[in-house]
């Protein structure tokens, strides 16, 4: 008994020396006398004690030794079976490699608690990382029968037919599902069942002032998904700002960059392309992969307003950090864009690509065409329709009118080649030259390499007493 309390001694001075080793990370003594201490009640004076193992764990989990915690926690087991610490032993064991590893502690975990249902649907997850589906309905079964529609069960079977492909059962399953706000991963399944059907349902718009983990974070994600593909600006915009709140929140810090996105997606589908870009703009800095995925989508945004030239360019970037997706698109851009030669080069490096055979084949199909011209459509373009507005009121000499509209093509839409091309001759006319400099600058910011903006930028900045920057632009 006297090794018990002095045991419970040794850990209460571990734990605090824990504690203030965690607040000052550098103090690696402070770490080292934790250990100590965890060392003296659990392998001296009462062996593999489970506060002592759970200690060590915290410590270890704290400095990132995952073997070390893994060590740990099974040693606190060595004594006598836990369902709590199996349950933490197994979310450790996630590799591949760790899978028997993890089903023989959630088995034998399970003897020794049958009735438990945390285990019994942790045994139904853990299948589903397998191909042994029979075994994941087995056990979402038996996690049923112990607590009939729990919401752990409800969101296991949901998410269990939608990786399955079984969308009309998850449907039915769903319609007779009612999450509350306190069950946000149920919440998430069925928000991607309507985003994987035809169903566009109004989205749940996400509590602003929440702390978010990973099911609610999982609600938020699919929300703005099913907003997006809306495409109903005003939900949209009310989104962004929830998020953008839920993006300053401390707590929310692990989610950042997930939340950023998020916000330039729902802005492009909104139809603020610009601010869009902006916002997703400090995510395509760098050469991660998940950077190369960033540029994936800016060089898809820069394709579908016909930037062709830049679009291949980011595309090209976006390939190069392992986007793989991006290199169909990138040849689409050069045959846009004029340049058939290196499209069919691109052509030729993809037709052994099996996963992108549709898209493969029907550029082939382009690249005989003599015209490529003739595939372009110009719907869905941004700041097409303003430019016929400014145009009109030109050629109607309501010359205040087609002022303000012609600044804000360039404001709004720098990107649109055309539109600032027809800006920047609008204000040469009006003898505004340092204003259809500024729309040149703006518009070759957004798309450097073209060939029409450079000459007109030459011009302007003659016109505008900068000749030796236009010279630049004429070397380019």
């Amino acid at each position: 008994m006297a090794d018990l309390v002095q045991a419970g001694q040794y850990n209460q001075l571990g734990d605090l020396a824990r504690q203030q080793s965690e607040a000052q990370p550098d103090n690696l003594p402070l770490a080292l006398l934790a250990e100590r201490y965890y060392a003296e009640s659990g392998d001296v004076l009462a062996r593999f004690n489970s506060s002592a193992q759970l200690g060590r764990a915290a410590l270890y989990r704290f400095r990132g030794q995952r073997q070390n915690e893994l060590n740990a926690l099974r040693r606190a087991l060595l004594r006598q079976p836990d369902a709590k610490i199996s349950l933490r032993l197994s979310a450790l064991l996630t590799e591949p490699a760790d899978f028997l590893d993890a089903l023989d502690v959630l088995r034998q975990a399970r003897r020794a608690a049958p009735r438990n249902l945390a285990l019994t649907s942790d045994l139904a997850q853990l299948f589903t990382r397998s191909t042994l589906t029979d075994s994941v309905a087995v056990y979402l079964d038996k996690a049923e029968q112990l607590k009939p529609g729990s919401y752990v069960s409800r969101t296991n079977q949901l998410g269990f037919l939608l990786s399955q492909g079984l969308y009309p059962a998850a449907q039915k399953l769903a319609a007779g599902t009612k999450p509350t706000a306190t069950e946000p991963a149920l919440l998430a399944n069925k928000e991607l069942l309507q985003l994987r059907t035809a169903v566009l349902p109004a989205a749940p718009v996400p509590i602003a002032d929440a702390d978010l983990d990973a099911a609610s974070f999982a609600h938020v994600y699919q929300a703005a998904l099913l907003t997006a593909r809306a495409r109903q600006p005003g939900p949209a915009r009310h989104q962004v700002t929830v998020l953008a709140k839920l993006a300053e929140r401390p707590a929310n810090a692990p989610y950042y960059e997930q939340l950023l996105f998020l916000q330039a997606l729902l802005r492009h589908a909104a139809g603020q392309e610009l601010a869009a870009r902006q916002t997703l703009a400090p995510l395509t800095v760098g050469t991660t992969a998940t950077a190369g995925y960033y540029q994936y989508v800016l060089g898809m945004w820069q394709l579908q307003q016909q930037q062709y030239a830049t679009a291949a360019t980011q595309l090209a970037q976006a390939a190069a950090l392992g986007a793989t997706d991006a290199r169909a698109p990138r040849a689409w851009a050069l045959a846009l864009a004029g340049q058939a030669d290196s499209s069919r080069a691109a052509y030729r490096r993809l037709v052994a690509d099996t996963a992108q055979r549709a898209i493969v084949v029907a550029l082939g199909q382009v690249l005989q065409k003599a015209d490529l011209l003739a595939v372009k459509n110009s719907v869905g373009v941004a700041g097409n329709q303003e430019l016929a507005s400014a145009r009109q009121a030109e050629a109607a000499r309501q010359l205040p009118e087609a002022t303000r509209r012609y600044q804000a093509l360039v404001q709004q839409v720098p990107f649109n080649e055309p539109a600032v091309l027809a800006a920047a001759r609008y204000f040469t006319q009006q003898k505004a030259y340092s204003d259809a400099y500024d729309a040149l600058n703006k518009g070759l910011a957004e798309n450097p390499a073209s060939p029409a903006l450079l000459q007109a930028y030459a011009l302007a900045a003659a016109d505008a007493g900068l000749a030796d920057l236009g010279q630049s632009a004429l070397d380019q």
